[in-house]
């Protein structure tokens, strides 16, 4: 009935490709001549998923997005379609968050969906693992955020730019296919130090020694 697309990032490269566009090539195929799409796609690589006939409409093109930021209530966001606006909130964190839900709140539309059924979703919306908030007591804050490549890494630290948050504790862990060095680099400057640990449960997890080092990290 719709598929959905939002972005590209190098990940999962032993299957997909080592290429942002080998990686929207594969991507591209859940798309079907004729059936509509919608994505949030670097312009870039649009053509490799218009080449499948797919009826696309792009954030930015057929769509656009103002999103302003609540802090940590989340964003008031502006959806723009075609000369029509939709108006709603979500507790989403980051602009990526933020445009995240414009792309659901588009194909919603594409759907058929009613417009308030569309902003009582978005409102409602929780995503646990990526900027899941949990209270910590004494106004504390915990963040919690699966970021797992360069790409997320990035997002990570701008929302947490946005947020005003600056050098915090960080325990991180991750698996050891994934591009550790790039995440590292990422989110060190946001790092007042670093407890680098793993999962007991999953064979796949980097040993804290293995991780690339940093100059605030801490293996335990």
């Amino acid at each position: 009935m719709l598929s959905v697309i939002t972005n590209v990032g190098l990940d999962h490269t032993a299957i997909l490709g080592d290429t942002l566009s080998a990686i929207a090539g594969e991507k591209a195929g859940i798309l079907r001549a004729g059936r509509p799409a919608v994505t949030g796609i670097d312009a870039a690589l649009l053509p490799i998923l218009e080449a499948t006939g797919v009826d696309l409409w792009v954030l930015g093109r057929e769509a656009t997005v103002q999103a302003d930021s609540l802090g940590w209530a989340g964003w008031q966001v502006r959806l723009t379609v075609r000369g029509k606006a939709l108006n709603f909130q979500t507790p989403l964190l980051g602009r990526h968050g933020a445009e995240n839900a414009a792309l659901a709140a588009l194909a919603g539309l594409r759907l058929g969906v009613p417009e308030a059924a569309i902003q009582s979703g978005a409102a409602h919306t929780r995503w646990p693992g990526r900027l899941e908030l949990l209270p910590f007591g004494s106004g504390r804050r915990v963040l919690l955020d699966g970021a797992h490549n360069p790409d997320g890494a990035r997002a990570l630290g701008e929302a947490l730019r946005g947020l005003g948050v600056g050098p915090v504790p960080f325990v991180f862990g991750a698996t050891r296919e994934k591009d550790i060095a790039g995440v590292i680099h990422a989110l060190e400057p946001l790092m007042s130090e670093a407890i680098l640990t793993r999962s007991v449960h999953s064979p796949r997890a980097a040993d804290p020694a293995e991780l690339a080092p940093c100059s605030r990290c801490l293996c335990g």
